[in-house]
């Protein structure tokens, strides 16, 4: 499922493509390169989209099969699910494979294409001192889905065994002003991911942009508007023998069947 995308669009996933065919091409040559690639587009701008329009895209005339890619999606709170359903549908009719965590793991690696998806809260909890009475030292993750010795499947294992089969991983931080700068999600990464690359989406990113949708772009394109004017000609279309709250309800269904038409249109 392919989307026809705005200029602006366009030019972002023709920037990120290249970025990441660049940086892989840099990795398979052994050489050293900065694993961030930070995207910064404005609420609105369809970052899932272009994020996803970007995945398509990577495998077209180019060895990313043959290098044995996978990714790991992560967002925070249930924003994972959201965006695992959405590619699902985006990335149909591609070769990748799509997985939910809140589906459960299977033990073993994970094979190329596959895009693995999960929210922060999955993974990154660790003990404190109150845990040390059941056993559990201070700092160890403590949910199932990372730490070892619990579940048949557990994604320390997983990635570990992923890796030694030649795999680079590829990290997806969505909404990456979230969580991801937090000590402990650094230390996930560092711990458990040791991504090849991280792809950070967001439309206010702390870090400097390498690609940056600048917010007027996405205003020209019609997406979102530059304001918004509320209860527009409430003033001079007001009965005054009827409350504010009936005036506003008249006013709203007006509106709404001024777009119906247009939208009919």
């Amino acid at each position: 499922m392919s989307f026809d995308l705005k200029d602006f669009q366009e030019i972002a996933v023709t920037k990120l493509v290249a970025k990441i065919k660049s940086q892989l091409s840099a990795l398979s040559t052994g050489a050293e390169i900065n694993p961030n690639i930070v995207f910064k587009s404005p609420t609105g701008s369809g970052k899932t989209i272009m994020t996803a329009e970007t995945l398509r895209r990577l495998p077209e005339d180019f060895s990313l099969m043959d290098q044995n890619v996978v990714f790991l999606w992560l967002a925070p709170v249930k924003l994972h699910a959201q965006s695992y359903e959405k590619l699902n549908r985006i990335l149909s009719d591609t070769e990748y494979d799509l997985i939910n965590i809140d589906n459960g793991l299977s033990a073993g690696v994970l094979t190329p294409n596959t895009i693995l998806f999960s929210n922060w809260e999955k993974l990154n909890s660790t003990a404190n001192r109150d845990n040390e009475e059941k056993g559990i030292k201070s700092g160890d993750w403590t949910n199932t889905a990372v730490k070892q010795g619990e579940t048949e499947a557990n994604l320390q294992d997983i990635l570990n065994a992923t890796r030694e089969a030649g795999a680079k991983i590829i990290l997806v931080v969505d909404e990456s002003h979230q969580t991801f700068y937090g000590e402990k999600s650094q230390r996930f990464i560092n711990e458990i991911v040791k991504p090849s690359l991280i792809l950070e989406v967001s439309a206010t990113p702390k870090l400097a942009p390498t690609i940056e949708v600048l917010h007027d772009e996405v205003v020209d394109s019609g997406l979102i508007k530059k304001e918004i004017i509320l209860n527009n000609d409430l003033a001079e279309s007001a009965d005054t023998d009827k409350t504010t709250i009936e005036n506003l309800i008249d006013l709203s269904l007006k509106k709404r069947a001024e777009l119906r038409s247009i939208y009919a249109d």
